[in-house]
Formats: structure tokens, C-alpha cells, sequence
């Protein structure tokens, strides 16, 4: 009409196949992800390497406290609330800064931020050299070395499960050995360098060794790297493609009527092969070519028939075109006539994602972190039977190692005497954390029983601490205590990835050491009240000894709960 041709209205259906004079059509499939897995190795041991070499320096900021600083601190007037107070605020922040280390690393990653904290840690140790009240002693130890240390040694933990499946076991030994070894060298090392060089220089060498952190940062590169796809998954992830079939001078010389029907016939068989396999969308893309039986004018356009093979599509479903699309192009447009087309996406706009971005605070720094936090976790009951329990271990943990030089030194023996002490632990903890680490990838090995036992153990150890005043008896005590935490650290990977996975561990670490703050406040500050008030630190041990009890009566309860269910759960109930 009006002198304009109009425009053909086509079925919807596949156009007929055209002969051609090029080589044969090509289809391209794409199939679905193939499952990724990880290495269980290779760059994995650089990271562990880089977890290790940050984990042996950090103890001494940390673990050996009432070694480095005690002397200093009562030099300043502190007493032991103040005492106990200063180093339960660095675990404190500690524990809330935790919480965000998961997603910032999604946003900066992991790398960037473990040299961060390295940098951080060293400016903290130049300050404390500095540092010439209990207040300014308490604000930088307890705010800056609180954020310095998250940044220093929480990668190095929650980074084995992303590259460790079958042996997260030993590679999570090994880091948690190296930890232990690192109490073992710091403690008697920092003694030295007090005696040798005094408080000041001490410090400033302690602080040039938490530089070595920033070469663990290095070494943490994303995991996504080194992923391996899955030998056990039998899905393709490559697009599989049909290759042009060679044509030959004798192919070229046949009639055309016989090469005609083959053609006719290969498209039908490869138009059935299409139909089996495509999804949710199939598009057929026919261009204008000088080779089309009928050439089309000026005025007519590219035809592109498309197909769903659902009748309606739900408002709130999504169509991946990328996955469910099928390309049928000619060999026309192999010649060059026209560029092979690109599929659009189809892109459904929200409302809520419009308000979202169109809101001030959506970029904003805080609001990205808060938004990547997994708080579905606060509703996990397996969460919280395992965050409570490890929080009231750790938090006793710390608050004896804080309190064990000062009861050492109250029974009249020397400073060499109670980094000993420290150091014996610590070398349990090597010891048993290898051996445990080794045996529990097995599959025989009870894995949540020995980190019961840890518990159990634990509470005997620091019950029975002060019941005989000899340096023999302190030593022995400490020695099983640190066997106990071998069971319940080197055990805990696994217990957290069986009840809550892999993909949540950072997380799961994150939300318990939330926890393990608010726990540690108030058991420490309650021991050094009691230690002031009696006069006495075997009150304050006793008080920890309580702490460690309830962590073992839930998972002695938890036990007692599961062999019920199993041994009375499939008995029916009796008739009559």
C-alpha cells in the first residue's frame, strides 16, 4: 500500500532450509556449567605456607601478652582488673571486626587485606613502644591491635575449605600447628629481647616480625584460580560444536539435484536432533544473502522466528537465553553477508532493584558490607550448637593464657619459668594438632566425638590446675590442656562443614567470633574482678573452669539427644 511493499507475515515455525553452496550449517549448544571443584592442593600449600608463616609471628602480640607487656603495665600503675580489661578489649574488637572480614574480602579481597593488617600491626607494636599511660597503652593495644588482628590471621583460617575438600583436615593442621609453634618460639623470644634490648626495642623488633604477614598476604590468591572441574561430574562445559563437513571438487561436480535431496535430508535429520535437545527458547535466525532462491528487496527485512516451547511464562520466572537458545544460521552468512547475530539477553526490570539503585546509600561502603553478610545463619539451630559452645572455649582459652604467667609468678618462680610453661603447652598443640589433623580425613575417625572429648578434657585440666601448688604439677596440667585444644581446633573445620558447608565457613567464623566477644567481656573482666577481689587466681580459674563446662555439657547433651532419636525414633508405638 502506498507504493511500499509490505512485509510477508511468517508462521511460527522453522523457515525451509534453502540450498546452499557453502558449507553446511553450524549449531552451537551450550551446555550447563560443569561443577568446580577444589585442587586439594597445588597453589592450596602456597596458601597454607602464607597461613603459617602469618599465624607463627602473630602469638606474639596476642598470646604472649602477659609475657611482653605485664611489667610495663604495672610499671604504669594496672592492676589486674585493668589488666585482664586491656587484653579482653583487643579480643573484643577482635571478635566484632571478625564479622565483617568475609565480606570485605568479597569486596577488596583477601590478599589486599592481610597486607593491610600487617602494616597495621607493625604501627601498633611503634605506638606501644611509645605508649606512656594505661590510656593510651588501652586505645591503641585494645582498638588498633583489635582490627589488626582479624586482618592478620582470619584469611589464613577460612581460606582451607576453598581449596582443601578431601584433606582440609591436614591442611588445617598444619596452619593450626604453626600457630602453636609460633607460642612456642615467641614466648621465651620476646623474654630475650625484653632482658636484652628493654620494653622499647623489644617492641619495635616484635613489630618488624608482624611484617612478615604482609608476604602471607602474597601468597592468598583467589580461589576461583585454581578451581578443577569435577571428575565425577559427566556435564560438558564446552559448546559443542558440528563441524563443516568437507566439500571436495567430485562433491562439487554431482548434479544438483542429488546433492539437493542430501542436504534436503541432512537438514531434516539435524532439524530432529534440534528438536530433541532444545529448551525453553529456540530462535532461528535466516539473513539476506545473494544465494536465498529469492533475493529480497530493499524493503524487506532479516526474518527472525522465534519459538517457546512454554505456552506463558510466569512474571516472577527468568529466561537465561544464554543457556536455552539454539542458533540456526546459513551458510550465507559464513560468506560474510551478514555478522553472525548475538542473542540479547532479556533483561526484566524490577521495581525493587529501581529503588535499590536508585537509592543514595546503595553505594555506600557499610551498606555493601552489611548486605553481604549471611544473616540467615542466626537461624541455623546447628549454628548456634556450634558458635556458643567454641565461644566459650576460646574465651576461656585466651583468659588462662592471660592469667597463667601472673599464678606462675605468685608461686614464686621466674619469668623463664612461666614462658616455659606457655611453650610446653604450645608444643602439645603442635604434637597432637598434626597427629589429629592426619587422622580425621578418614573416614573412621570420629570426628564430633574427639571434639566432644575436647571439651570434657579441657574443664578436668584447668579444674584440676591449682590443686597442687608445684611448678611439675602446673606444667602436666597445662601439657593436657593443650591437647585438649588440639581436639576441638583441628576438629571444628569438620564439624562446621558437615552441618553447615563449606560455602558458609568464613561466615559461620565470622558470626562466632561475634559471640566469642560478647563471652569474652564477661568472663574476663568477672576473673580479674574475682583474682582483685579474693586475692587469689585459683578463684579465677575455678570460674573458667565452670565457662569450660557448659561448652561441654551442650555437646554432651547434643550426643545423648542423637542416640536417643536413633534408638527409639523407628520403634513404633505400641497397640492394643
Amino acid at each position: 500500500m502506498g507504493g511500499k511493499q509490505s512485509k510477508k507475515l511468517v508462521s511460527n515455525r522453522p523457515p525451509p532450509r534453502a540450498p546452499m553452496t557453502g558449507p553446511a550449517p553450524v549449531r552451537m549448544m551450550p551446555k550447563s556449567k560443569k561443577k568446580m571443584i577444589p585442587p586439594d592442593g597445588g597453589w592450596g600449600w602456597m596458601v597454607v605456607l602464607g597461613a603459617c608463616i602469618s599465624l607463627f609471628f602473630f602469638p606474639s602480640v596476642t598470646i604472649a601478652y602477659g609475657v611482653m607487656f605485664k611489667s610495663h603495665l604495672e610499671a604504669m600503675g594496672a592492676g589486674a582488673t585493668e589488666f585482664t580489661i586491656i587484653g579482653n578489649g583487643l579480643s573484643t574488637i577482635w571478635s566484632f571486626a571478625a564479622v565483617f572480614m568475609a565480606p570485605l574480602a568479597e569486596l577488596f579481597g583477601a590478599r589486599s587485606l592481610t597486607v593491610l593488617g600487617g602494616l597495621l600491626g607493625f604501627l601498633t607494636l611503634v605506638l606501644l613502644a611509645f605508649s606512656t599511660s594505661v590510656i593510651s597503652f588501652t586505645l591503641v593495644y585494645s582498638i588498633l591491635g583489635g582490627i589488626s588482628s582479624p586482618l592478620c590471621a582470619f584469611f589464613g583460617v577460612v581460606l582451607i575449605p576453598k581449596y582443601f575438600d578431601k584433606r582440609k583436615g591436614l591442611a588445617n593442621g598444619f596452619v593450626v600447628s604453626a600457630s602453636a609453634l609460633g607460642k612456642i618460639v615467641m614466648a621465651p623470644l620476646v623474654r630475650l629481647l625484653l632482658e636484652q634490648y628493654g620494653y622499647r626495642w623489644a617492641c619495635l623488633m616484635v613489630g618488624a616480625l608482624c611484617l612478615h604477614t604482609c608476604i602471607s598476604g602474597m601468597l592468598y590468591q583467589p580461589a576461583e584460580w585454581h578451581l578443577i572441574p569435577d571428575p565425577n561430574d559427566s556435564e560438558e562445559n564446552e559448546l559443542q560444536w558440528r563441524p563443516p563437513s568437507t566439500r571436495t571438487a567430485a562433491n562439487e561436480a554431482e548434479p544438483r539435484e542429488v546433492a539437493t535431496s542430501k542436504r534436503t535430508t541432512g537438514a531434516a535429520a539435524r532439524r530432529v536432533n534440534v528438536d530433541e535437545e532444545e529448551d525453553d527458547n529456540v530462535i532461528f535466525v535466516m539473513p539476506t544473502t545473494p544465494q536465498m532462491p529469492q533475493p529480497c528487496s530493499r524493503d524487506d527485512e532479516v526474518v527472525l522466528f522465534s519459538r517457546s516451547t512454554s505456552e506463558t511464562h510466569n512474571k516472577g520466572d527468568k529466561v537465561d537465553l544464554k543457556l536455552n537458545i539454539i542458533r540456526m544460521d546459513s551458510a550465507a552468512s559464513l560468506y560474510g553477508s551478514l555478522p553472525m547475530l548475538t542473542p540479547v539477553e532479556e533483561k526484566k526490570i524490577d521495581d525493587d532493584d529501581d529503588e535499590e539503585n536508585s537509592s543514595c546509600c546503595s553505594d555506600f561502603f557499610l551498606f555493601k558490607v552489611f548486605r553481604l553478610l549471611d544473616y540467615g545463619l542466626l537461624r541455623e539451630p546447628y549454628f548456634h550448637l556450634i558458635a556458643w559452645p567454641n565461644s566459650f572455649a576460646i574465651a576461656s582459652y585466651v583468659n588462662l593464657m592471660y592469667a597463667l604467667p601472673g599464678y606462675i609468678l605468685s608461686l614464686g618462680f621466674s619469668h623463664y619459668q612461666s614462658a616455659f610453661a606457655i611453650s610446653v603447652f604450645s608444643i602439645m598443640e603442635v604434637v597432637f594438632r598434626l597427629g589429629i589433623a592426619f587422622l580425621s580425613d578418614f573416614s573412621w575417625f570420629p570426628n564430633e566425638v574427639v571434639f566432644t572429648f575436647g571439651f570434657v578434657l579441657a574443664t578436668v585440666s584447668v579444674g584440676f590446675l591449682t590443686m597442687i601448688p608445684s611448678y611439675e604439677w602446673i606444667v602436666t596440667c597445662v601439657a593436657v590442656k593443650g591437647v585438649a585444644m588440639s581436639m576441638i581446633q583441628v576438629n571444628s573445620i569438620h564439624v562446621i562443614v558437615k552441618y553447615l558447608g563449606a560455602d558458609r565457613y568464613a561466615q559461620v567464623i565470622g558470626f562466632s567470633f561475634l559471640f566469642n566477644g560478647v563471652i569474652m567481656v564477661v568472663v574476663g573482666i568477672t576473673a580479674g574482678l574475682l583474682r582483685d577481689y579474693f586475692g587469689s587466681y585459683a578463684v579465677s580459674f575455678y570460674w573458667i573452669t565452670v565457662v569450660f563446662a557448659v561448652s561441654a555439657s551442650v555437646w554432651i547433651s547434643w550426643h545423648c539427644y542423637k542416640t536417643f532419636e536413633s534408638k527409639y525414633r523407628k520403634i513404633p508405638a505400641h497397640t492394643t
